[in-house]
């Protein structure tokens, strides 16, 4: 014999009772045998105990209100106890999980819904058994049960945000104030730049015209001579010789 424990709200329980089904978020039903017991704790106290009656499965049909847990094992309810009617989870029970788990890891494995060893196991279920046994009672009027659980969900939750109205808002840290910007002193005024009179462009010196060369003075002066001496051989030949040009 193999127990596990699990913790839902009277809700989802009663939903899981209604469909013979339970349901996770997560494939964890690998190792989870038929015959196996499931005891399920709602608030503080054990709600119900069930046996696994088939092969973990997997279905996107929509049973629970609040997520989709599409993986799925049958079971089937062997125990269900009324509020008043539950067992705490304190005295021989507290002291089996204790036993089994230790006091530091308990509350984790009833979480992860680990298999409690076998000599616990019988413990816990011999318990519940114990107990009053009203799962006709409640399979007879469950629709109505349904709806009472439903209405106190959504009182509860409408409570719950009353009380802690910033637990229910995204909560955001005013950011930090930051220090003022550094003041720079303006830049002193620079005085306007010289106006400088371009220089005209100057041609290349491809685009110079060589000026001529000058005769020197001895060439001239060779050269008026020779201009002198033609001018006078020139007018020998205009002037007679019989004429005398100084009458």
């Amino acid at each position: 014999m193999r127990l596990r424990l699990t913790k839902i709200d009277e809700f989802a329980f009663l939903t899981c009772l209604k469909h013979q089904l339970y349901g996770s978020k997560k494939a964890r039903f690998k190792d989870w045998k038929i015959g196996d017991y499931l005891a399920i704790k709602v608030d503080k106290a054990l709600a119900g105990l069930a046996q696994i009656a088939g092969e973990p499965y997997y279905s996107k049909e929509r049973i629970w209100d609040h997520g989709l847990y599409p993986h799925r094992i049958a079971i089937k309810f062997v125990h269900v106890a009324l509020p008043e009617n539950r067992l705490p989870v304190l005295g021989e029970i507290r002291e089996a999980l204790i036993s089994a788990w230790g006091t530091t890891k308990y509350g984790t494995n009833i979480l992860n819904e680990a298999a409690l060893p076998e000599s616990e196991s019988q413990k816990i279920v011999d318990a519940i058994q114990a107990g009053k046994n009203d799962l006709d009672e409640v399979l007879k009027d469950l629709e109505t049960y349904l709806i009472q659980a439903k209405a106190h969900q959504k009182a509860f939750s409408e409570n719950k945000i009353r009380q802690h109205p910033k637990k229910n808002e995204k909560e955001y840290s005013p950011s930090p104030k930051l220090p003022p910007p550094k003041e720079y002193s303006p830049s002193p005024k620079l005085p306007p730049p010289k106006e400088y009179i371009l220089s005209p462009v100057l041609p290349s010196p491809e685009e110079y015209i060589p000026s001529p060369e000058l005769p020197s003075p001895e060439a001239i002066s060779l050269k008026e001579k020779a201009l002198h001496a033609k001018a006078q051989s020139l007018l020998i030949k205009l002037v007679p010789c019989n004429i005398d040009l100084f009458v």
